[in-house]
């Protein structure tokens, strides 16, 4: 704050070289009341000149915060001091209690650090603003965190692109690309077996990676070992419908090799 008033080039000097003390540093002059005055001023001017608007906006902005509900109590709570904890605040500015360090007022205007709040009347309108291009998300947040501010601003910048036509029409979309399993010779060469529970009763599903043939056993105790006697039925049956399918498979290997 104190060297916004001087135009200056940084320039590094080795300590080594520094064979007197620099006399400014070590005896600085007290501060008056004045000079302090005059570098608050001085900081907020270079503030305000930087808020990314035109002054007739910025007059917009203003007028539309002496108006709005929160950012009159907002005022009052920068002025008057904020209560020490959540539940003493009004149920209106209760969202704005953990901003309450960074907000403060700015030549009148009402500002989070250096980001102007918005009041509701016209947050729809910045929005569209903010968005104007359809950059996508992380540009419209980018621009949104270098000028406005309001609790949840976000979220619902988020659902602007979201639900933007023109962005859903030119986003690209990332699909990851299905890798099918290998088809096995025959039936039950391959099977995947896993637990499942349902209205508070366990199941094994067995599914046959040929047949894609879904098969359900009720399970009584998943941790009892006597559970692999469950699939003993599940073999016999099905070895019956192995056999016949490989005696089809040696059926249709021999006509191929007879036409060869």
């Amino acid at each position: 704050m104190r060297l916004m008033k001087f135009d200056y080039t940084i320039e590094h000097i080795p300590g080594k070289e520094m064979f007197t003390a620099d006399t400014l540093s070590r005896a600085p002059l007290p501060d008056s009341e004045d000079d302090f005055t005059a570098k608050v001023e001085a900081h907020i001017k270079v503030v305000s000149s930087g808020f990314p608007t035109t002054p007739s906006r910025l007059e917009e902005i203003k007028n539309a915060q002496s108006q709005n509900r929160e950012c009159q109590l907002l005022v009052e709570y920068v002025e008057n001091g904020w209560p020490d904890h959540k539940k003493n605040v009004q149920e209106l500015m209760k969202r704005w209690f953990a901003f309450r360090n960074g907000i403060t007022i700015i030549d009148g205007l009402v500002c989070y650090n250096e980001r102007m709040i918005i009041p509701a009347e016209l947050r729809e309108e910045i929005k569209e603003k903010l968005h104007d291009g359809h950059f996508g998300i992380n540009r419209t947040l980018l621009r949104a965190k270098q000028s406005v501010f309001w609790p949840g601003i976000t979220e619902e910048l988020s659902n602007v692109v979201e639900n933007c036509n023109i962005c859903a029409k030119h986003r690209r979309q990332y699909t990851e690309k299905m890798i099918p399993s290998p088809t096995p010779l025959y039936p039950w060469q391959k099977i995947a077996v896993d637990y499942f529970e349902f209205q508070k009763c366990t199941y094994l599903a067995v599914v046959d990676y040929y047949s894609r043939y879904l098969d359900i056993i009720n399970v009584c105790d998943r941790t009892n070992k006597k559970n692999e006697e469950l699939f003993c039925p599940l073999w016999d049956s099905r070895s019956r419908s192995l056999r016949l399918w490989i005696a089809i498979y040696k059926r249709r290997m021999e006509n191929i090799c007879k036409k060869l």
